[in-house]
């Protein structure tokens, strides 16, 4: 097969991939930047549970896959590559410039999550080095930067400018913030009874 015949089927699949996105409405979750940080950091990153699930349930609704959004949202670390990679076809289908590098970005996703959940269980069998759980925990906001890069994307691929379709706040996030603000306040207590000389 010639070069000039692979770039024809590419343009041709690409051509394909757009229209259909055009056609059955997002292809991709969108949820505000602010919203997306505050909610990850008022639930300690369980809020990523919801982000790769409802991406994974708009690409089944979309391309009629047979993938269970739960489990790949629970075992995000094994399919957020997959995820991205769609991401990153669907903005090449319409020609969107400057497409950051996705699959990078999954690999500082998945070795901050691993990490930060291996000195998060260290941390707890080692209670006297407080400083583990701060390491987990600014691991744990390091796997946040991959998500906002995704999304960012996203909001192009969606015609969504800056996620203004989903960022306002439910009462089911109020109530999520208000939880997690009194973890934090515990979490932050028990790191300060830790330290030495406390």
């Amino acid at each position: 097969m010639s070069h000039i015949d692979e770039n024809e089927i590419k343009k041709s699949a690409q051509a394909s991939l757009a229209a259909a996105d055009r056609s059955t409405g997002h292809a991709f979750f969108s949820v505000s930047i602010k919203k997306l940080c505050l909610l990850y950091f008022f639930t300690f990153g369980i809020y990523t549970l919801v982000f790769f699930y409802q991406n994974w349930k708009l690409q089944k609704l979309k391309w009629s896959l047979k993938v269970s959004p739960v489990l790949r949202s629970v075992f995000a670390i094994f399919f957020v590559h997959s995820l991205f990679s769609r991401m990153t076809s669907s903005a090449e289908a319409k020609n969107i410039e400057h497409i950051p590098n996705l699959s990078l970005q999954a690999t500082v996703y998945v070795v901050s999550s691993v990490a930060s959940g291996v000195i998060s269980n260290f941390a707890e069998t080692e209670p006297t080095y407080p400083a583990l759980g701060v390491a987990s925990l600014i691991l744990l906001f390091v796997a946040l930067y991959p998500l906002c890069v995704a999304q960012k994307l996203v909001f192009k691929i969606n015609d969504d400018k800056d996620g203004v379709s989903n960022s306002t706040f439910s009462l089911t996030n109020w109530i999520f913030i208000v939880l997690g603000a009194l973890l934090w306040l515990t979490a932050i207590a028990g790191i300060s009874l830790s330290l030495p000389g406390a």
